[in-house]
């Protein structure tokens, strides 16, 4: 029996030291019908190099897209998808990698009804190391700890901050296709094509999604991660919401502009932390940052005085 194409999408941008692990983790799944599509975005570590000589020993037919930096991750995706000949897609970024034999079991439960537009595992593996920290664990998504993962709940969470992880899930390209994919004026992506699919299948009955047990990609832990860029993750939640939850609140978001304001009021960038809401948060929306401001600055006057 013919396996459908899976096209498994990943980025790179100085990824050289982890890149061979990357793909290798894909030639190694057991799934015999995939490509891989692999972005490098302008990558001054020899990345690109690298990724040509894999291609030659790559098993599975594997397509490299050198470019100039663009620094927009959507846009790239959204290049890697319009190449996609597969009927199923699955991300990787070139930092990670995938757990081994994934894709059957991710298959049989996608194909197990129609309407079922991607399938979710409930844990991801955690690796790596950082600030001489060691981390070997497996964790759970966001969903799990709340035993709750209709699309509501999920919804609520996405304004939290995140439900799960795009990587290591299995997807029908048509819901992709049908939410036109990431949106390349944001600086968000997972967050982005997360919501716009829940918000898409709740829309449109009897779409679902359905959830397995355990991981299927490993996320690397490493001093270059995004999202320990704090003002960066600031900034996208709250694009995400105010184009797709407006008039709503996240308590996560005013939590973490919070933080990384106190941050730079301690260091004296008092600038910066009035550009990090004047500037880029276009604060006049949200009210409750006046009360962070006011005992910041409180804080600031107190810090010069003493």
């Amino acid at each position: 029996m013919n396996k459908p194409l899976i096209s498994i999408i990943t980025l790179c941008y100085n990824h050289a030291e982890f890149l061979e692990e990357s793909i290798i983790s894909i030639w190694e799944q057991d799934y015999p019908n995939i490509e891989i599509i692999v972005i490098d975005d302008g990558s001054q570590d020899g990345s690109g190099e690298k990724l040509l000589e894999l291609q030659k020993q790559s098993s599975f037919p594997m397509d490299i897209i050198l470019q100039k930096n663009t620094g927009n991750i959507g846009l790239n995706l959204n290049r890697g998808i319009k190449k996609a000949k597969g009927e199923f897609i699955s991300f990787l970024s070139c930092d990670d990698k995938l757990a081994p034999n994934i894709f059957f079991k991710l298959f049989a439960a996608i194909n197990k009804d129609t309407n079922i537009q991607f399938v979710i595992p409930k844990e991801y593996f955690l690796f790596g190391s950082r600030n001489n920290d060691i981390f070997d664990a497996v964790l759970q998504n966001s969903f799990t700890k709340t035993f709750d993962n209709s699309i509501d709940k999920m919804l609520e969470l996405e304004k939290e901050g995140g439900s799960f992880f795009v990587q290591g899930t299995l997807l029908r390209k048509s819901i992709i296709d049908a939410v036109r994919g990431f949106d390349e004026d944001m600086l968000g992506d997972d967050i982005v094509l997360r919501v716009k699919m829940l918000q898409h299948i709740k829309k449109n009955p009897p779409m679902k999604f359905d959830v397995i047990e355990g991981y299927t990609f490993c996320y690397r832990m490493h001093e270059n991660n995004i999202h320990l860029k704090g003002e960066r993750q600031c900034k996208i939640l709250y694009q995400v919401m105010m184009r797709y939850f407006p008039g709503q609140q996240s308590k996560e978001l005013q939590k973490w502009v919070e933080h990384i304001w106190k941050q730079y009021v301690k260091k004296g960038e008092f600038k910066k932390a009035l550009n990090l809401f004047f500037s880029n948060m276009n604060s006049k929306k949200f009210l409750h940052f006046r009360k962070i401001i006011f005992h910041s600055i409180k804080y600031y006057i107190r810090k010069i005085l003493s």
